[in-house]
């Protein structure tokens, strides 16, 4: 009897701790399970922060990049307007052909007498006035108004290439700047009209000044000029010396002046024939 109640005794203990190992482990299988659900959720959780934040970094990276491009798109326009700007004003300051209501006394005579025609004066006039700005320095040392002589020519020189290409400014004016049409007319004209501004400034004048009266100062500055005679003097070595050096110099100076002055003009004569 007392086996009999032993077996059923040690059957029930090994039931009841088979049933708390089985309870244990189906606990810890369930706490695990658990752990990882947390952590597959923990992870979702990242990654929508991740992608929440990638999404919000791209549009920063956008705005970014859409400013810059309005700014720079705004730069162009008010650039674009600038150089249209400056286009128009040298192209208004080519100003419209009309002959000299008259020329200076002897003027007249000595270069185009047989002239009837502004074709005629014009061709003369450019011919001459080559003729004179080849000659050499000595020569222009014996004839010191030769050169300003050059220059009144110079001006019935540009008048002629105004005259000619009159039209082909209209035309450039018409479609300016839709299209652009006869820019190197234009151009050239420009550039011309720079060089006779510059040999104005250097006897006190401007392109505001008149053609008659700047032919009128030009004649009587070459005339005051040419009624003085050179006199031959010795000149020492060493002053030889010191005038070479200043011509030097002052060739080097010109050549800087102009370089410098054709870079200002460059960007203006690209934004005409740019297509």
């Amino acid at each position: 009897m007392k086996k009999i109640l032993f077996l059923i005794f040690f059957s029930l203990l090994l039931s009841n701790i088979s049933h708390g190992i089985e309870k244990s482990n189906k606990q810890k299988e369930l706490e695990t399970k658990i752990k990882l659900l947390e952590k597959e959720l923990e992870i979702e959780k990242l990654k929508k922060e991740l992608e929440d934040q990638k999404k919000a970094n791209e549009a920063k990276k956008n705005d970014a990049n859409l400013k810059p491009s309005n700014n720079n798109q705004k730069k162009n326009i008010k650039k674009s307007i600038i150089i249209d700007d400056d286009v128009l004003k040298e192209v208004k300051l080519l100003g419209n052909f009309k002959e000299p209501k008259k020329y200076p006394e002897g003027f007249r005579e000595e270069f185009f007498k047989k002239c009837k025609k502004f074709s005629c004066i014009g061709t003369k006039s450019t011919k001459k006035m080559s003729e004179i700005f080849s000659k050499s320095n000595k020569y222009n040392l014996k004839n010191p108004g030769n050169q300003i002589i050059g220059m009144a020519l110079f001006e019935i020189y540009y008048l002629n290439n105004l005259r000619k290409n009159q039209k082909k400014i209209e035309i450039f004016l018409e479609n300016w700047p839709r299209k652009k049409k006869k820019t190197k007319e234009v151009i050239s004209l420009i550039k011309i009209n720079k060089s006779r501004e510059n040999m104005r400034k250097a006897l006190g004048m401007d392109l505001e000044t008149s053609i008659e009266d700047a032919l009128e100062v030009y004649w009587l500055m070459a005339n005051f000029l040419n009624m003085g005679k050179p006199i031959e003097q010795k000149i020492s070595k060493e002053l030889k010396q010191r005038s070479k050096l200043l011509d030097d110099y002052k060739s080097v100076v010109s050549k800087f002046n102009s370089k410098f002055k054709s870079y200002e003009n460059d960007n203006l004569y690209f934004q005409i024939k740019k297509k």
